[in-house]
């Protein structure tokens, strides 16, 4: 089977200038095989889809899921400038939107514990607003959060590029879909929020630009997103006990102390910042150089280190930071234009 990665594995350079920042070049940090550590259908990311039936590989998805990891890996590089690191392949507009568009299916099902962790997030975002706020949230998913902020008078817009969820958002008649965030109005929005989206964005610097501008002077950003600083320690601990770890010896070859500090004891096991279909990692210090850079004013930034989490297996789907309904090894940044 053809993919992207047949050719690029082995010959990536890692002295490419930083796609996030467009500044310093780049170090190489890790190479992770692919499906690690979770395994979805994110190998579909990486195939040329002019090159190859891509329907006929549906039908053997999940053993190409499983095993792709054994020979084919993927190099991520960090930025010593912006602090940051990103995907070492780089893929045009049009397959990462084919790819989220129709191949991308979220393995975790809809359901009330779901629901509930997901309104954790609105409820945070709730208590920063005006009564009948303007709100924007960049994947909606199945609106479990959007319909929440609906319910408490603000006005929702949602925007989601998987297919899985377009038809259940546009049935709700309380929230205003919207498939092409360019086409908003300029100046409009009271809060902009997307919750471990970012991560899947690329031209980051061009995106928040983008978001700047759609929000009023004094409007809020929140950004969730996984913190590449509380779990890069882990990756190495959990690789060295991973069968690919035999089959791809390379991928533990890095010092992780030269290029990032982390904390490990602050840190929960739940590995999700260096995931297949992720084209950027954030660390704290990062994402908040990012969004300066821009033009907005820092007003939080909160990790949720291990002993912010509390789970409730028959209420909530993952352990949840009990302030801001963060994931496990999370980063919550609130930013202000």
């Amino acid at each position: 089977m053809q993919s992207l990665l047949w050719h690029l594995n082995n010959s990536i350079k890692s002295n490419e200038n930083c796609p996030i920042c467009n500044d310093s070049k780049v170090e190489t940090l890790i190479k992770m095989p692919i499906g690690y550590p979770i395994r979805q259908n994110h190998t579909l990311l990486y195939y040329d889809y002019a090159a190859v039936d891509i329907e006929s590989i549906l039908k053997f998805r999940f053993v190409l899921d499983r095993t792709a990891g054994f020979f084919l890996s993927v190099p991520w590089n960090f930025c010593p400038k912006c602090k940051n690191a990103s995907l070492g392949v780089t893929f045009s507009d049009e397959n990462l939107k084919r790819y989220f568009s129709n191949y991308f299916v979220r393995l975790a099902k809809s359901n009330e514990r779901r629901k509930n962790v997901k309104e954790k997030h609105a409820m945070y975002i709730d208590t920063f607003l005006k009564e009948k706020s303007n709100i924007l949230e960049v994947g909606s998913a199945e609106g479990y959060a959007a319909n929440y902020l609906a319910r408490k008078g603000h006005t929702v817009w949602v925007n989601e590029a998987s297919y899985q969820f377009h038809n259940i958002l546009i049935r709700e008649n309380h929230l205003h879909f919207v498939d092409n965030i360019s086409t908003l109005k300029k100046n409009f929005f009271d809060c902009i929020y997307l919750h471990h989206v970012f991560e899947h964005i690329s031209r980051p610097l061009e995106y928040l630009k983008n978001l700047f501008n759609l929000l009023k002077p004094r409007g809020f950003l929140f950004i969730q997103v996984p913190d590449l600083s509380l779990q890069l320690g882990l990756y190495p601990l959990s690789l060295r006990w991973s069968i690919y770890s035999r089959f791809n010896p390379h991928i533990l070859n890095l010092e992780i102390g030269k290029i990032i500090t982390y904390s490990a004891f602050r840190s929960y096991y739940w590995l999700d910042a260096l995931n297949n279909d992720h084209i950027s990692a954030y660390t704290p210090e990062g994402l908040t150089h990012l969004l300066r850079i821009i033009g907005f004013e820092i007003k939080l930034v909160c990790q949720t280190t291990k002993d912010r989490l509390k789970f409730n297996s028959k209420r909530f789907a993952w352990p949840v930071d009990i302030e801001n309904g963060n994931t496990p090894n999370g980063l919550t940044v609130i930013a202000k234009r």
